[in-house]
Formats: structure tokens, sequence, C-alpha cells
């Protein structure tokens, strides 16, 4: 099985932190896992109250079909809620977080770790749609400053990231960046070469 990741949540979310859980899983929802795999999107994670007064998380909306369907119990439920093996210490912080308003805890990938299935999630808080065009305006701009060093060897910006030099017979004042990225470009013009 490969890393399976939820590549919309980083697009939805801003992930303010990340935490790793062990699943309990039966036989078949593990086979079924490393053969098909599994989509992370409309999934959460969820904590609950227990019978002894403490919680517990369970990973809600994951839908594991059986590995196979002539030999599949009779009570299996693809959509049942799959607990999550976490410390008492990260249940009780998640409880508080989990408690403020505009978080949320988001499934970020499905690994496997030493022949052990582990959930990572985030602690999330919903992006506005000004932000999300942001992040898409900003994708773009990294997009393009990508495919002018590949094509020209460097290139020069102003603040507003246009460029102002492209000419590939002048030679390239160094900057000291190894790695060009759009965050590095914002504060001061700069000189960007392959």
């Amino acid at each position: 099985m490969d890393n399976i990741k939820n590549k919309k949540a980083y697009f939805d979310y801003e992930i303010l932190e990340k935490f790793q859980a062990g699943l309990v899983l039966t036989g078949q929802e593990v086979k079924s896992l490393r053969t098909r795999g599994i989509s992370l999107s409309g999934t959460y994670v969820e904590i609950k109250p227990n019978k002894n007064g403490s919680f517990e998380a369970f990973w809600v909306g994951a839908n594991i079909p059986p590995y196979q369907m002539a030999n599949a119990e009779k009570s299996y439920n693809p959509q049942r809620p799959r607990k999550l093996l976490l410390n008492r210490k990260e249940i009780d912080y998640l409880t508080g977080k989990n408690k403020e308003k505009g978080l949320t805890l988001v499934p970020l990938s499905v690994y496997t770790r030493t022949y052990k299935i582990k959930l990572e999630f985030g602690l999330a808080k919903g992006k506005k749609k000004f932000d999300k065009r942001e992040s898409i305006k900003k994708r773009d701009i990294e997009r393009k400053i990508k495919s002018e060093i590949n094509t020209r060897g460097w290139i020069r910006f102003d603040k507003d990231l246009k460029i102002v030099c492209k000419s590939s017979h002048l030679k390239p004042r160094k900057t000291g960046r190894k790695n060009l990225s759009v965050n590095n470009l914002f504060e001061e013009p700069a000189l960007a070469y392959a």
C-alpha cells in the first residue's frame, strides 16, 4: 500500500497541527486497504465519550469494502467507525481543541509503518473563499516561476512578481538563494537562476 493522501484537505483547510494514530482494523480490512486502497474525501475524526466517562477517537466515514465479497461476513459494515489508538494526553488535548469554534480534525493520509497501518490527521481550520483563491494564485505563480527558470536559466522580478529582465545572454547576479519560492520573492526584487 502506498501512502494515500487527502490532497483536498490541504486546499480546503489550514492545517495547524498534525498527529498520527494507529487504526483498529479486522484482518480483511487490512488486506482490502493494502490491495485496493481507500478514498479519504468525506472522512473525519470524531472524539466521543465511552462508557467509563473518558474519551476515545474514531475515524468516521471511511468506506473499506470487504477483501473478498464471497467470504465476507454477513454482519460486516464497510462504513463502521474505526477506533484510533492515541495516548490519553493526546486525546485530552484534542478534546479541548475540538470544542473550539472553527477547528476540526481532518484525515491527511493513510500509510504503513513496520507492518502497521497508521492514519495521519490534522487539527485544521477551514479556509474562506478568498484564502482558497490566494492559494491558487500562489501555486500558479510558483508554477510560472519554475517553468521560466527551466526554459531561460534565470529571470528578474519586481515586487509585484512581474518579470523585469529575462534575457539569457546577461550574467546573473548571485543572491545566495538555492531554492526559489514565492515567499522569498515578496520581500524585495530578486534574481533567480537555476
